[in-house]
């Protein structure tokens, strides 16, 4: 299990909001991480995987203490072995498509699954082109195979599909529910789209001003959010 204990003081689009969330996700899995804009999803995401401190509290997995104001522990998020792909995307704007996923390859050298993210995300026409020159949908694309090039065991994917058309969406769906079941990978998603959670997420969390109000199976839970 990872267990989130966090407290952080924020400002959201409604002023003033303390983020108080304290859950066990379990690993190996997917959780679904929802909330209206403003919420605290991204938040929560950035305070797993470093990015942002919390005010105080503890994150910890299985295997690792990432963070505990407790005992002054806040591991660099370099080291943390998670993927993040950021709302954002993040790419490196001086580097090419080809060379922003090679950046983050956990083995420099591994040309066949470099191979496999340019054909299966079908960026292997635009490899030689920076961001700048390519599209918002073929940045995601970029920016997502970038994060699973890591081949980390955690990944945290903040609306990963949401500039894609249907037919790649859901091709793309695909194969990270493919890579999830592979890999034994521990997913948090955020996403307003309810088929893409039903079908890649075993769990869910609603968040609310900063909040867990909700938490079951998505089909448990999510039927009422997202009418």
């Amino acid at each position: 299990m990872i267990k989130v204990d966090l407290k952080k003081d924020l400002h959201s689009e409604l002023g003033a909001m303390k983020l108080d969330i304290q859950h066990e996700f379990p690993e190996s899995e997917t959780t679904a991480i929802c909330g209206h804009s403003g919420a605290g999803k991204s938040t929560l995401l950035r305070m797993i995987a470093g990015i942002s401190q919390p005010t105080q509290g503890l994150i910890q997995t299985s295997k690792h203490l990432f963070y505990s104001d407790k005992f002054k522990i806040n591991i660099a998020p370099e080291k943390r072995s998670i993927g993040f792909l950021f709302q954002e995307l993040a790419l490196f704007p001086n580097m090419t498509v080809e060379q922003n996923i090679k950046f983050a390859l956990k083995n420099k050298n591994d040309t066949l699954l470099m191979n496999e993210l340019l054909e299966v995300f079908e960026i292997e026409k635009i490899k030689k082109k920076y961001p700048i020159e390519i599209s918002g949908g073929q940045k995601q694309r970029t920016a997502l195979a970038r994060t699973l090039s890591t081949q980390a065991p955690l990944l945290l994917l903040d609306e990963p599909f949401s500039a894609l058309d249907p037919t790649l969406r859901k091709k793309l769906q695909n194969y990270l529910y493919g890579q999830q079941k592979k890999r034994n990978l521990t997913i948090f998603l955020t996403s307003h789209n309810y088929d893409e959670i039903k079908y890649l997420a075993t769990n869910a969390i609603i968040l609310e001003e900063g909040r867990i109000i909700a938490k079951g199976r998505p089909e448990e839970i999510l039927n009422s959010f997202f009418k």
